[in-house]
């Protein structure tokens, strides 16, 4: 088994792309690594903002996706208001304000101040800034192309997520078909960083029951 890792354009070691942050440069840039490293349909993971991802490249490409999993995924239609609460986690005026940007995204961690402080750093990389403020509900999921999925998916939330609202769940609950939706005590937004071995059980346990 090959496991590849790509960051998302802005991300990780990835530098933004030329011409700014903007969800269509995430994917055209995403598109052509894939086009090169995934030789034969794949498992597909993804969360939060990866996990709208995963969705999205399920819908365009379904032939290449052979089964997705999505931990608390992102993309679920929301309110102005209730995109504007969600946007605000990453408006890290203070480092209390990363503080609890760590807190709702990666738990309660030892290193939680080297963290924020890292977080607060990243957030104010202008690329980084322009991204988080033109996102609107226009961007979000509809669902129609929701619906429409048909490879094998495990949504995993975690009933300590304290990132995404409530009615997020609800919409994939709803509109993802045949989906499986696990709710575990003890995992938030981010359930690797939680309890890592005992999620790697729940992935592998879903694709034993879904082999290629």
């Amino acid at each position: 088994m090959r496991v590849i890792a790509p960051d998302l354009p802005g991300h990780g070691f990835t530098p933004p792309p030329a011409g700014g942050m903007t969800a269509a440069a995430i994917r055209d840039d995403l598109a052509p690594a894939l086009d090169t490293l995934l030789t034969q349909p794949s498992v597909v993971f993804g969360n939060s903002l990866g996990g709208l991802v995963a969705i999205r490249m399920a819908i365009a490409e379904p032939e290449r996706v052979r089964a997705l999993i999505l931990a608390s995924p992102g993309g679920a239609p929301m309110t102005p208001d209730q995109l504007d609460t969600l946007l605000s986690n990453f408006r890290l005026a203070s480092h209390r304000d990363a503080l609890g940007f760590v807190d709702r995204f990666q738990g309660r961690s030892q290193a939680r101040h080297v963290f924020a402080w890292g977080a607060r750093i990243r957030m104010k990389r202008k690329e980084i800034r322009e991204f988080v403020e033109a996102i609107a509900p226009e961007h979000l999921l509809d669902s129609d192309e929701v619906s429409a999925l048909e490879v094998p998916t495990l949504v995993f939330w975690g009933s300590e997520d304290e990132v995404l609202p409530a009615t997020s769940l609800d919409f994939f609950r709803t509109h993802l078909p045949g989906a499986r939706i696990w709710e575990p005590p003890g995992y938030g937004h981010a359930p690797y960083l939680d309890h890592l071995k005992r999620f790697a059980g729940v992935m592998d346990g879903f694709l034993e029951a879904h082999p290629a």
